[in-house]
């Protein structure tokens, strides 16, 4: 986030004050990186999605839920900075996304049925999804 998506592996070593060769043990390019940093933020948004399991499900909570996410979004901006611009051609860095994607809209769609369930949405929401 301080440094910039313009920051190399080679910046990270040199600031980390080990060789490059270090850093590429663990993380061979910058998508490995970024796939390990992308990691930790699902790890973090999955210990919020826990912690508001908790709380009554209505309007309120979903509020204080996307604020809380939303809070990490910006903790870890530079992933989806860096997440944002990937193309099919990083293929270790696309297929993580792809698959976080599609985990997180079923969470989110689970989250709708349950506000439906509860009488806080209108069943008409879900008309226009297809599975």
């Amino acid at each position: 986030n301080e440094y910039g998506l313009s920051f190399t592996l080679n910046n990270l070593a040199k600031k980390l004050e080990i060789t490059l060769g270090m850093v590429t043990y663990y993380f061979p390019t910058k998508d490995h990186l970024f796939v390990a940093i992308a990691d930790d933020y699902e790890l973090k948004l999955a210990e919020l999605r826990s912690k508001n399991a908790q709380d009554a499900y209505n309007l309120a909570s979903l509020y204080r839920a996307a604020e809380r996410a939303m809070d990490l979004q910006y903790e870890y901006r530079c992933v989806m900075h860096y997440s944002a611009a990937a193309t099919k051609n990083q293929s270790e860095l696309f297929s993580h996304l792809s698959e976080k994607f599609r985990n997180n809209r079923n969470l989110i769609l689970m989250g709708v049925k349950a506000l439906v369930a509860n009488g806080v949405l209108s069943e008409s929401i879900l008309e226009d999804y297809s599975e």
